[in-house]
């Protein structure tokens, strides 16, 4: 569960990165919610992606990912991921199979006279690299953002001109992390607001 103290806040690291997306909030939100062009369009970042549960807007995920393409080594995550279209907003818990680290995002869409601002707040729980090399651990992280966002250019443009889509999906079983989706993680992020002096900010445009 997230911290409920100020020592073990410590042991997260907190980013934020902003994007200007010429497109519209509907395209955009269909976007964030669909996972099967994660195979397909970020196949530099993810090796497999699969729905193991769903309902509604909350889902469970598995996917396995590249660490740093095009090297073939991958981690395993269990994501649980529940969005808010009533906000424009998707909460997601990453668990890593392999350390037991998780990372928590929130993400916020804006609709602005210019298009839409994507905001992605991630609070990272701090393994070894991100303890001992957090500038190496932000720079493979802003990597990997910046070249999600223009391979999804593309996609935001294509949807523009032809509307969007809705995926088939699968419902197996049961979820198992939705605690992580609870009260804890707004706790969480109510310490790390968009306005705590300790975030790093960054905003892309194309």
């Amino acid at each position: 569960m997230p911290p409920t103290s100020s020592d073990s806040v410590k042991q997260f690291l907190t980013v934020v990165v902003s994007y200007t997306i010429n497109s519209t909030a509907e395209i955009v939100w269909e976007n964030v919610m669909d996972v099967s062009h994660f195979r397909h369009k970020h196949w530099k970042r993810f090796r497999d992606v699969n729905i193991v549960y769903k309902d509604g807007d909350f889902e469970i995920l598995q996917y396995r990912s590249y660490l740093l393409w095009p090297f073939p080594l991958t981690r395993a995550f269990v994501v649980a991921r529940i969005g808010n279209k009533s906000d424009l907003s998707v909460r997601n818990v990453y668990h890593d199979l392999h350390t037991g680290a998780k990372v928590f995002l929130n993400v916020r869409l804006r609709p602005t006279p210019d298009g839409v601002e994507k905001i992605d707040h991630v609070i990272v729980e701090r393994s070894a690299v991100a303890a001992i090399f957090p500038k190496l651990y932000v720079w493979m992280l802003l990597r990997r953002l910046t070249a999600m966002y223009r391979e999804d250019l593309e996609v935001w443009e294509h949807r523009r001109e032809r509307g969007g889509f809705s995926s088939p999906l699968c419902e197996p079983t049961l979820p198992t992390l939705c605690g992580e989706l609870g009260g804890g993680f707004t706790e969480l992020l109510e310490r790390y607001s968009e306005n705590a002096p300790a975030a790093i900010r960054f905003h892309l445009s194309r």
